[in-house]
């Protein structure tokens, strides 16, 4: 039987419920093992965990494609090359995205504070060299597979562009389920999604996303809290135009392979997913969870 070489909308709901109840699985699972054996404390263990889950959130995009009878590298465009100008453009806004984005998670979580909450964090205690494996290079491929590579890939051929890139965007940082962060990821999860939509790669919102991790991870360990603190809102401004004026001339200096996807890609199709309405209920689902864990993820924060 031939495989579909393309997601569809149909595929939205499905694919990022298969993500969410993976995930959800896992940290059960998890947690009942470090329970039995007494294992909380243990710093190995808190990096097999935490790896093993960034590979189950990868696994579930290629579980997925193996059910619906889809050929994985083609449909989430791992067999396209990135274009040096899309990645140079990315790189680019991500940095002054992310010279805008501290400062605003920083009055985000003193605003949170402010409500009689405990203030969000993202600190996960790790050294350098794991965290660049298990923050940076692990994620950047495992969650763009599922999140650029399959639910996005389903909306590519949605007419409505700014909408799609939105609904990316949302379920990218609902699913990281972190208050601490849901902005910065929304706005990130949107631009990847454009920069994989109109490029027609997705390594090229791999190679950005590296980047993006890459640079927190190195601002975090050289202590660069204390220089965002004191020049928050010169930074901010400076971030926030950088970063339009980079998704601007990124729009205006490249070609947009948005669209272009051909007739017989999408006839070609076998053994589609046929339910809109299955597909939807499971996406409210999926949804309602991780909003109920995003809940109490801010409730609980240390």
């Amino acid at each position: 039987m031939n495989k579909r070489i393309c997601y569809e909308r149909n595929d939205l709901g499905l694919s990022f419920a298969t993500v969410t109840l993976a995930t959800l699985i896992y940290a059960f699972a998890s947690a009942i093992v470090a329970q039995i054996f007494n294992l909380r404390e243990q710093y190995w263990w808190r990096i097999v965990q935490l790896t093993l889950n960034t590979l189950v959130i990868g696994a579930s995009a290629i579980v997925y494609a193996a059910i619906t009878k889809t050929d994985f590298v083609k449909a989430t465009t791992l067999n396209k090359k990135p274009l040096p100008a899309h990645i140079g453009w990315g790189v680019l806004a991500t940095a002054f995205l992310i010279v805008m984005m501290v400062p605003l998670n920083e009055w985000i979580m003193e605003g949170i504070v402010r409500l009689g909450l405990k203030k969000p964090t993202v600190n996960i205690d790790l050294d350098i060299y794991s965290m660049i494996a298990i923050a940076c290079i692990l994620p950047a491929f495992t969650e763009e597979i599922v999140f650029r590579g399959t639910v996005a890939q389903s909306l590519a051929g949605s007419k409505n562009k700014l909408a799609s890139l939105a609904v990316v965007g949302a379920l990218f940082s609902l699913f990281h389920m972190n208050p601490a962060q849901t902005v910065h990821q929304f706005v990130l999860g949107a631009f990847m999604a454009l920069l994989v939509f109109r490029s027609g790669s997705i390594w090229t919102s791999v190679i950005v996303h590296l980047f993006n991790n890459l640079t927190a991870v190195i601002l975090d360990f050289v202590g660069a809290d204390a220089f965002f603190q004191a020049n928050a809102v010169w930074l901010f401004f400076v971030g926030l135009a950088g970063f339009a004026g980079a998704v601007v001339g990124y729009l205006f200096t490249t070609k947009s392979k948005w669209g272009t996807r051909a007739e017989s890609d999408e006839t070609e199709n076998a053994g589609q997913v046929k339910s809109v309405a299955a597909s939807n209920a499971c996406l409210g689902v999926a949804v309602g969870i991780c909003g109920v864990m995003w809940i109490l993820s801010l409730l609980v924060s240390e």
